[in-house]
């Protein structure tokens, strides 16, 4: 009998949606393999850059804006704050919550992880050119906002500051 250890039905194999999830999961195994040069997932790049980009969120607050379930939240920051990449301080406009901030050790480590994130991507994408990557990226982006018009993945957060 043939191998058919990862053997994927034809009609199966060309379906948007199977090819979606597949090159994801790849890409996600790329991310996390590349970032655990810095003993982190990409859960936790999710978070830090969300932190660098948002004015000192509420917990709760930066959960929901990242839709990561709050208890999974509460591990990663912690996982965070005892590498020394963010910190929980009293919020300066409600006393009664605590903020989440990065520290100038996390936006360094943010951006070795940028790097490390590029290497994964230029991995998972090295058989396209740069326009082919513009071009998909494009393409992924409208198929989200099409599903989910709701979706933040294309409204910048107003946060009254400029990207890093």
């Amino acid at each position: 009998m043939a191998n058919t250890e990862g053997y994927v039905p034809s009609r199966v194999a060309r379906s948007p949606s199977w090819l979606l999830a597949t090159a994801a999961k790849q890409g996600h195994r790329l991310v996390d393999e590349h970032l655990s040069a810095e003993g982190l997932r990409r859960q936790h790049y999710l978070v830090l850059a969300g932190l660098v980009e948002l004015d000192a969120p509420a917990q709760a607050e930066l959960g929901r804006l990242l839709r990561v379930d709050g208890s999974d939240l509460v591990a990663l920051l912690n996982d965070l704050e005892d590498a020394g990449y963010v910190r929980r301080q009293r919020s300066s406009t409600d006393r009664r919550r605590n903020a989440v901030v990065p520290t100038e050790r996390g936006r360094a480590a943010l951006r070795r992880m940028d790097h490390l994130v590029e290497q994964a991507n230029d991995t998972l994408l090295a058989a396209l050119s740069p326009l082919e990557r513009e071009l998909l990226t494009s393409l992924l982006i409208r198929v989200i906002l099409t599903a989910d018009p709701a979706h933040p993945l294309d409204r910048p957060m107003n946060t009254g500051r400029t990207r890093p």
